[in-house]
């Protein structure tokens, strides 16, 4: 038998708000075909990430294409064998633009940082790696190639290496809720 108790809001000049509580009623009590079933899903299914709506280090204005073409084939060609070919897959930049904002400018920021050429602004595409690293972080919303992105970032770039090595932790995360 359930213990029902009646709570009036008390004598306002508004309108009173009744409660009735139901000691008995809780989460498990909810017959389990009117919850949905998403244990067997990802993020990414879940809230599915699409790169190509979400505007990149291009369309944003830092750098221009041929720029960004010219970073992309630098990175590709003289500095992913650093990172044991993290790029594997992803041959152009354009595979990269589709499939990450996020990698498309950790890839620029670290080319620019290693171009000879004063054109190239490595701080402008810096300052949009950390601005899109910061939205994506904790997200939970997080594809390979913005861990890749993160991951190239933290070899790469000096100022922010521990930021991004620590918050690595995030993504690699046991199932468990055990500490080590």
């Amino acid at each position: 038998m359930s213990q029902m108790a009646s709570v009036d809001g008390g004598g306002s000049d508004q309108a009173s708000w009744s409660r009735t509580t139901d000691a008995e009623f809780t989460p498990a009590s909810i017959p389990a075909d009117c919850v949905p079933n998403v244990t067997n899903q990802n993020a990414a299914s879940i809230f599915p990430i699409n790169a190509r709506l979400e505007p990149d280090i291009i369309t944003s204005g830092i750098i221009s294409l041929e720029n960004a073409k010219e970073l992309f084939d630098m990175y590709y060609n003289r500095l992913d064998h650093y990172v044991y070919r993290i790029l594997r897959g992803i041959d152009d930049l354009s595979a990269a633009r589709e499939k990450s904002p996020l990698l498309t400018a950790a890839i620029c920021t670290v080319a620019s940082l290693h171009h000879t050429s004063q054109d190239m602004p490595y701080d402008r595409c810096f300052q949009e790696f950390i601005r899109l690293g910061a939205a994506r972080m904790f997200s939970g919303r997080n594809n390979l190639e913005d861990i890749m992105a993160f991951v190239i970032g933290a070899f790469w770039l000096p100022e922010i290496s521990w930021v991004l090595i620590g918050a690595g932790e995030h993504f690699v995360r046991p199932v468990s809720n055990r500490f080590y």
